[in-house]
């Protein structure tokens, strides 16, 4: 999630001064390391006094006594020294002392709902406006046909405008999927008038390219650069409909918000995946229920069948509850988020809203819209009235569950995202385009030289004694002629040749192959036999006459490799005055070859542990183990037939070579030390009187899987990364990118494996997301329409432009924002082309990022709710402890106590221990599931502990009460987030789902209180950057939101080591840390050599007070240096 937003009121050198004086500031007293530091019982560093008496003023409670009384601080000390933590050789930070600025309220509650008031109530009131209970405008019948604004009045009448002049207003827009991302028509609905817009390229046919949108072709909605006057638009998945707005791509912003009612749908109503499938099955019935006219058929039932159809085999537990008590409320609180069933959920129309119309926007063109221009303005407007329907009933919804107006203001905030990019946006994907094609290419030339020689094998046979080539299909088909013909003899075999020559003419085709011709000159009017064509020659170029017209598929060839080549062109296809095929119609050779296909793995000869993989159709590919039947005399004697038949069949079906195959396991399996053997042995001589065959005394992997007949061989599947119950489709897949690395997964007696997909981690990040990065919709801002100061600062060739991400500010049930490219684009990576993506949002002349990284989020939150119920006291569990003072030196911090980050996160969001038996397995292919299973049995028990029959609780583990506390919330009447009291969805309360649906809203509690984080940073961000700078600006937000963590759960102080951001980012672009370089495949050279992006800087908060003297008030020192930088960067 983006925690960087737009300083309107700040100049570039009120960002840059911070940057540029990190060297010359003199230090000031704002870091104490004087006195001694404030600690509480458990010696962990506490907030410095000055910073704690402005954070929780008159608290009553001193710190010594901030215990419960429900634990002492011995039972603390004691519940420590049982996971090995709790000594007293703490780390002292220096004391941050420094002004903040005044609470705006007897507490913090009281601040951030007085702040948050100030910031949204003028968008509240615009929200009152259109819900009242009274008659909106009646839609206009009669649509204009005017390009622009029409303005719809009570009278009938119609006026042109160049904008809505409503301040609150309700906007859908259409586009036409043949036409790119031009907006075609919308409509605005007021709580007095309708308005509709029309496309100059609509009324007027103008023809432009496709992808050549400029800012003119964009809606007006409000005033050219007014950026204090107050709007609200309201639209379903209104982010869509704001990258059409041409205001939106201001440098300087505006004061105008979006609400979306999508997002209040799924915050107030929204459900887990889990519950969407279902759902969907519920529907379906439904409508086949509603055309059946048997009055016999148990509605409910029907449905849960259904519903048992399409849920996993893991939900069986539920299948059995829910027969015994149904409890199928939430079904009926809760809808898909499309604007159709949304208002269904909550107008409940007698019907629902019809799309028929929409067809025509998704399959369409220009001249159809034109054509049904009229009906296509109704289909809109209908949108939009559904639309204000809706928020008339949801809106008073969500103010009654999500009462805090941080919520709100927060979102506000959230629907204004932006990202600022410039001329390296195109070099960018050119760069990756190349990148891309030229790796491809060169891949694809590897894969079909493998296969080349591989069809060598065909000769003599060859293919049987090849433990990976053998049940490949080496069938060929022949060239096909008709019967010969007696052809009549010449009178003289004197006169033969001259006939000969003489029949053929003279430039004639002399050979025509089976579907292509080669033509050939012949000179018959020389007298000199050697150029002269001879009898046996002719005859041989004669058998062209026997052939047939229709040929098969390259005959002569496997197969397979067939199966890998495009057929060649028909001769009629083709212009008969060409002898050459074009390269893009046809080209010779297994073109169709990729690491996809299931031919690869064999044609690479790919081992596992040295093991030749095999691929079952049941069991997806593993590998071969031989010495099956060692052990069991009658088994042998099937073997050694098994190998006389093979040696013996001159049939065309290939046996499975075990001879060879024994010999190369020889050669590339790993060598067992003497100690092993003998170890190996003694556990074979306990098995040999009871072997079954099932089990491989010499081999330890997912299986054997018996029902893989290879005689002699077991056959153990290749470990997934989702669990041994999954198959894997292949192994060359990126996430087997490991095990290449490591040798587990390797090509016999060749490095091409590892070559190949190194190439094929290197083209999947563009391959996963080109049309995606493809699509965005960049538009070029004009200079006459940058603001004077970055145009003075922009270069002649160079350009500016704004992306706007359309992000659906909660869009989950956890109400995590979402969004399809940037908020999951991963960092630069240099096996990766295209990844340093993110790289180039990069900040426009006179501007920069300022940004930093909240560390561990969700795990801090987990934690303090943790030692909240514990003993009220930070650190006072061994989870919250470990988040706190863990270090990793000495081994105490939680990654190092657990052993692996995805642990951390996967436990506290809820998995199980199946979850962690998979990622076992995962990072140690050669686990049994036996040997995961008691792993993770033993990982769960020491840290979230076994739960109490009796009092139904978890103890004795390092995060038993951190699991208490998230159930305890999960399970009450009404669970809401700590802080803000958010409430969860009404399909996932307790009296909608009784005890189900555990994991998903233990994973809520975390996540939505993750987004209460956001949305405190954000507001408080709001209130400091009105006036002041933002580095600092950004740290005392971080402050302000965890003290307001800490307070809300009566712990009324805060630990020094959480209370700032590890450092605050100044940078030109987005990357995950200042100094990156970002370099790819498609940027070997970095983003300095390459894009003229310098690195960025990282401040600590001691950093910051230094530069900025502890003040946030700008002195005129400040403004003396302002000036001097403004005029410097004038010049440049």
């Amino acid at each position: 999630m983006f925690l960087r937003r737009r300083i309107g009121s700040l100049t570039f050198c009120q960002m840059r001064r911070i940057y540029n004086r990190y060297c010359s500031t003199t230090a000031s007293d704002v870091v104490n390391t004087t006195k001694v530091a404030r600690t509480n019982s458990l010696g962990i560093q506490m907030l410095s006094q000055k910073l704690y008496d402005q954070l929780f003023p008159n608290q009553e409670q001193p710190i010594d006594n901030e215990m419960s009384t429900v634990r002492s601080i011995d039972n603390v000390r004691e519940h420590l020294k049982k996971f090995g933590l709790g000594n007293d050789n703490n780390e002292t930070l220096d004391d941050t002392e420094f002004n903040l600025p005044s609470l705006e309220g007897k507490n913090l509650d009281e601040h951030f709902r007085n702040i948050a008031d100030k910031q949204c109530q003028p968008y509240k009131d615009l929200i009152k406006t259109l819900t009242l209970p009274k008659i909106l405008p009646q839609q206009p019948k009669q649509w204009s046909y005017i390009g622009g604004w029409t303005k719809y009045l009570e009278d009938g009448k119609t006026e042109q405008c160049t904008f809505p002049d409503a301040h609150v207003m309700v906007f859908d827009v259409e586009t036409l999927v043949c036409y790119g991302n031009f907006p075609v028509m919308a409509v605005a609905l007021s709580p007095t008038h309708w308005y509709s817009w029309c496309s100059s390229r609509l009324i007027n046919e103008e023809f432009r390219l496709k992808h050549d949108v400029e800012l003119d072709d964009l809606i007006p909605l409000e005033p050219e650069n007014n950026i204090d006057q107050v709007k609200l638009v309201i639209g379903h998945h209104v982010a869509f409909d704001r990258t059409f707005i041409k205001q939106q791509y201001q440098l300087m912003g505006s004061a105008m918000r979006f609400l979306d009612t999508m997002s209040l749908h799924i915050m107030c109503s929204g459900f887990t995946h889990t519950q969407r499938s279902q759902y969907q099955a519920f529907e379906k019935l439904s409508s086949l229920i509603d055309n059946d006219h048997d009055g016999d058929i148990d509605r409910e039932q029907q449905l849960l069948d259904i519903m048992l159809q399409v849920s996993k085999e893991k939900q069986m537990k539920y299948r059995n509850k829910i027969e015994k008590e149904p409890n199928l409320q939430w079904k009926s609180e809760s809808g898909l988020n499309n604007l159709v069933a949304v208002h269904k959920l909550y107008c409940k129309p007698e019907k629902p809203l019809n799309k028929d119309m929409q067809k025509i926007f998704i399959e369409g063109t220009i001249d159809d819209v034109r054509e049904n221009f009229q009906k296509l303005m109704t289909y809109c407007g209908n949108d939009v009235k559904a639309t204000c329907e809706v928020i008339k009933i949801l809106y008073p919804m969500f103010v009654e569950r999500f009462d805090h107006p941080v919520t709100l203001s927060g979102m506000l905030e959230m629907s204004t995202m932006f990202l600022p990019i410039n001329q390296n946006w195109n070099h960018f994907i050119r760069e990756a385009d190349v990148t891309f094609e030229n790796i491809e290419s060169d891949m694809q030339h590897i894969l079909m030289q493998i296969a080349n020689e591989t069809c060598k094998y065909a000769m003599k046979d060859a293919y049987r004694s090849d433990p990976w080539l053998w049940d490949l299909d080496w069938s060929t088909q022949n060239i096909r002629f008709s019967k010969s013909k007696t052809k009549k003899k010449t009178k003289s075999s004197s006169n033969s040749d001259a006939q000969i020559s003489t029949s053929l003419g003279h430039e004639q085709s002399i050979f025509k192959g089976a579907e292509n011709c080669w033509p050939t000159k012949i000179t018959n009017n020389s007298d000199d036999s050697e150029i002269r064509i001879s009898a046996n020659v002719q005859r041989i170029l004669d058998t062209h006459l026997t052939l047939l017209k229709i040929q098969p598929h390259m005959p002569g060839y496997p197969a397979w490799y067939r199966d890998l080549c495009a057929k060649m062109p028909k001769v009629s296809d083709l212009n008969q005055n060409d002898v050459e095929i074009d390269e893009n119609v046809w080209q010779p050779g297994p073109q169709s070859i990729s690491t996809k296909l299931r031919v690869v793995p064999k044609l690479l000869k790919l081992t596992w542990q040295g093991y030749p993989v095999h691929y079952n159709s049941k069991h997806g590919w593993g590998y071969l183990v031989p010495g099956k039947n060692e052990f069991n005399q009658e088994a042998n004697i099937e073997k050694e037939k098994f190998i006389e038949e093979k040696e013996q069949s001159s049939t065309s079906t290939c046996q499975f070579p075990y001879k060879a195959f024994e010999e190369i396991c020889k050669v590339t399996v790993p060598v067992i030390t003497n100690e092993e053997v003998t170890q190996e042995s003694k556990l074979i001589d306990m098995q040999i009187s009871n072997l079954i065959e099932q089990i491989c005394p010499t081999h330890q992997g997912n299986g054997p899987y018996d029902d893989v007949n290879i005689p002699g061989c077991w056959f153990f599947k290749i470990p997934h990364k989702d669990g041994n119950e999954k198959n894997v489709g292949n192994p060359l897949a990126r996430s087997f990118g490991s095990k290449i690395a490591d040798g587990t997964l390797q090509s016999y007696q060749s490095t091409a494996a590892a070559v190949l997909l190194q190439w094929s981690k290197m083209l999947s990040y563009w391959q996963n997301n080109e049309k995606r990065i493809k699509s965005q919709m960049p538009i070029w801002i004009k200079e006459n329409d940058l603001p004077d100061h970055v145009a003075k600062l922009t270069k002649s060739d160079n350009q500016i432009g704004i992306i706007l991400p359309r992000v659906v500010v909660a869009g989950t049930v956890t109400r995590r924002a979402v969004e399809p490219t940037w908020l999951t684009a991963s960092n630069a990576q240099t096996d990766r082309i295209g990844s340093e993506l993110k790289a180039m949002v990069q900040a426009p002349p006179g501007y920069c990022f300022v940004g930093a990284d909240v560390d561990s989020q969700e795990l801090w939150i987990a934690s303090i709710l943790a030692d909240a119920q514990y003993a009220g006291m930070h650190g006072s569990t061994a989870f919250g402890w470990m988040n706190l003072q863990g270090k990793k030196k000495d081994g105490t911090d939680l990654h190092s106590k657990v052993a692996n980050l995805v642990f951390n996160y996967g436990r506290i969001y809820g998995a199980g221990r199946r979850f962690a038996e998979k990622l076992l397995m995962q990072f140690n292919h050669s686990l049994s599931s036996k040997d995961a299973k008691e792993k993770a049995r033993i990982m769960y028990e020491n840290t979230k502990g076994i739960k109490d029959q009796t009092t139904g609780l978890w103890e004795n583990g390092s995060e038993s009460e951190m699991f208490n506390k998230l159930e305890q919330i999960a399970k009450l009447e009404k669970p809401v987030t700590p802080v803000l009291g958010c409430q969860i969805s009404r399909a996932l309360e307790p009296r909608t789902v009784s005890e189900e649906y555990m994991t998903s809203r233990i994973n809520w509690v975390v996540q939505s209180s993750a987004v209460d984080y956001l949305h405190l940073m954000l507001v408080c961000m709001k209130w400091l950057t009105d006036k002041y700078r933002a580095c600092l600006a950004l740290q005392i937000a971080n402050l302000f939101t965890r003290a307001m963590f800490a307070y809300k759960l009566n712990m009324n102080d805060l630990p020094a080591s959480v209370a700032f951001f590890s450092s605050v980012d100044i940078d030109q672009c987005l990357r995950k840390e200042p100094l990156m370089d970002c370099k790819t495949p498609s940027n070997p050279l970095g983003l300095q050599a390459s894009y003229g992006i310098p690195p960025g800087q990282a401040l600590t908060i001691g950093d910051v007070l230094e530069h900025t003297n502890g003040s946030l008030e700008e002195s005129q020192e400040d403004i003396s240096i302002e000036s001097k930088q403004e005029k410097t960067a004038v010049e440049i």
